[in-house]
């Protein structure tokens, strides 16, 4: 869906109002590069102070990460992905995209327009769920009711998403412009993924919150993450809205029109494995370099900017301020990225 009400820099608000399909032989050598990818990342992150922070800050603890679409998004990328042979132009037009729209990468994470995930137990009961006047019936995916506690609150974006994880059943739902009536749901779109750790993290056509139907509990950046000192799955962006091809697999549809020399929703990036990380990154930056190169990126939607997906704060209980925020180092949303070297990502050939 698209989306505006960006993180911009002052100096630039203008004045308007899975994965593609591996072989068995490749899932068996995306699971060893895994396993290296996280060796290295460990020794990596902790000489440059990353693993210190994440278990520093104020009020946090220990964690894991803990991305639960096993077979899909949190597989590592084989260290010799083919990339696409039109790679360079794709790249150089991302790179144009933000250049010409506020200068930056954003964020929609941490205490600016994040997304909201809320995790349920097993005797979580249901409440209805309808269809918001106006919109589409998405509720032959989901049904009429879903497990959504009282005190779920959806993002504060002008998008208003909200999604229910609930491990027991190993299922999610992700709902667009939620409204929570006296307790009685309604949304303008929504999707419901079952069998999450087997799936291939897309939900069927066309349901699901994002235009290309790839599931963002699977790809945003979580608080459990940042907390534990890194992310170890794919990371889902936003491309700004007209300047997207339609789409490659994994993405089942898209809002995207055509436009040759753009990236497509459902395009993955990643920076090459013996690209070395700059220095001077945040901490956040840090981590999502690492994850980029490990894991990879993908195109998820539309937006009125280009900018990576979070977690929110508010879902953060743990006291002080939130992983993610906190891994900014006093920077705005908008500059958290600063450094990271865009120009240097590979298309991966669908």
């Amino acid at each position: 869906m698209m989306r505006a009400n960006k993180a911009l820099p002052p100096r630039l608000i203008p004045s308007r109002g899975r994965p593609r399909s591996r072989s068995l032989c490749g899932r068996a050598a995306a699971l060893r590069e895994r396993v290296t990818a996280l060796t290295v990342l460990g020794m990596v992150i902790s000489a440059l102070g990353v693993a210190t922070f994440a278990v520093s800050m104020e009020g946090i603890s220990a964690a894991s990460s803990s991305d639960p679409f096993t077979s899909s998004w949190s597989l590592a990328l084989p260290s010799d992905a083919a990339v696409a042979s039109d790679s360079s132009t794709l790249v150089a037009n991302l790179v144009t995209q933000y250049e010409d729209n506020y200068g930056t990468v954003g964020l929609d994470a941490g205490n600016f327009d994040g997304y909201p995930i809320v995790t349920v137990p097993a005797d979580q009961p249901d409440v209805p769920i309808s269809v918001s006047s106006g919109c589409n019936n998405f509720t032959v995916d989901t049904g009429t009711s879903v497990p959504i506690p009282p005190t779920a609150v959806p993002g504060t974006s002008s998008d208003h998403p909200l999604i229910i994880w609930q491990p027991s059943t190993n299922t999610e739902w992700e709902f667009w412009l939620a409204t929570d009536t006296d307790g009685s749901w309604s949304a303008c779109w929504g999707g419901e993924l079952t069998n999450v750790s087997s799936s291939n993290g897309v939900f069927p056509a066309p349901y699901g919150v994002s235009a290309s139907g790839i599931s963002y509990l699977g790809t945003m950046i979580t608080e459990a993450d940042i907390e534990s000192g890194s992310i170890d799955h794919m990371i889902a962006i936003q491309v700004v809205g007209g300047d997207c091809n339609g789409f490659v697999a994994p993405a089942d549809r898209t809002d995207c029109g055509s436009a040759p020399g753009q990236v497509s929703e459902g395009t993955e990036l990643r920076f090459p494995p013996g690209l070395a990380m700059p220095s001077g990154l945040t901490p956040f930056a840090q981590m999502v370099f690492r994850a980029i190169q490990n894991y990879g990126m993908i195109v998820t939607d539309q937006s009125g900017a280009v900018d990576i997906v979070g977690e929110t704060s508010a879902d953060w209980t743990g006291g002080g301020t939130d992983p993610i925020t906190a891994s900014w180092n006093g920077q705005p949303a908008y500059a958290a990225l600063d450094g990271v070297p865009w120009s240097q990502l590979q298309v991966l050939a669908p």
